[in-house]
């Protein structure tokens, strides 16, 4: 141990972006996240980098991803209606938390609305998300046994 003591969770955060374990490490860059705080905006699916190398194809709550690509094309479901994408920029890429969301929005060929992740958030889900093999330029689809 470095004898580095944690004073709270953004340290924690920074190291996880960094790559470093969470116990004993030195903190990594403070600039490294950027926007924390801002507000809500609508941008392009294509400037936003996936974390995780597959999701499934339901959410949470049983609604499908395919439901949602679905209700966006078609415009029965507007991006506005839905909850901000959570992101966070890691060596000069923005990526999300919120990978079914980003990816329904992507096939959708919509825009989505993004807010800054909390310090906090990325020190609850980065360590098990952030699986990508690839920068976040892609993710798969996990096949679900009927």
């Amino acid at each position: 141990m470095s004898g580095f003591k944690s004073e709270g969770p953004m340290d924690a955060a920074h190291r996880v972006l960094s790559g470093l374990p969470v116990e004993g490490a030195a903190m990594g860059a403070l600039g490294m996240l950027k926007g924390l705080g801002a507000e809500a905006k609508l941008v392009e699916t294509q400037s936003i980098r996936f974390t995780q190398d597959s999701v499934s194809t339901v959410f949470k709550d049983g609604r499908s991803v395919q439901g949602l690509i679905d209700g966006l094309k078609s415009g029965k479901i507007l991006p506005e209606s839905l909850p901000a994408i959570r992101t966070f920029e890691k060596d000069g890429l923005t990526f999300t938390l919120d990978n079914r969301r980003l990816l329904a929005a992507s096939e959708a060929g919509k825009k989505e609305l993004t807010t800054p992740a909390t310090a906090k958030e990325l020190t609850r889900e980065l360590p098990g998300k952030f699986t990508t093999q690839n920068q976040g330029s892609s993710i798969s689809v996990r096949a679900t046994l009927e």
